[in-house]
């Protein structure tokens, strides 16, 4: 399940994660999306991807994959790192 997730948004994106970081199995998965917004987070927010990684989440939530916990914690990472763009561009006007 964490290879899927990871190619999904590297479609997208066009990045891979999987190269840098080795998850081995479902429990990992919370790791994985927390690693993989710090690293892309960026881009997901840059390209519009924003809904999709979130549609995203919530699928692997609904297949019992990814924790609630898990899902609030790395829609908040992503959400503070869109505040620190929103920041940067207003501070760059």
């Amino acid at each position: 399940m964490g290879m899927y997730l990871l190619i999904f948004t590297n479609q997208n994106v066009n990045t891979c994660c999987l190269i840098q970081f080795r998850f081995v199995g479902d429990c990992q998965i919370a790791l994985a999306c927390s690693k993989f917004v710090d690293n892309y987070g960026q881009e997901i927010i840059n390209r519009n991807l924003y809904r999709n990684f979130i549609l995203h989440l919530n699928n692997l939530f609904d297949f019992g994959v990814l924790s609630a916990t898990a899902m609030r914690t790395t829609i908040r990472k992503l959400h503070q790192l869109e505040n620190q763009c929103l920041k940067k561009k207003e501070e760059s006007k």
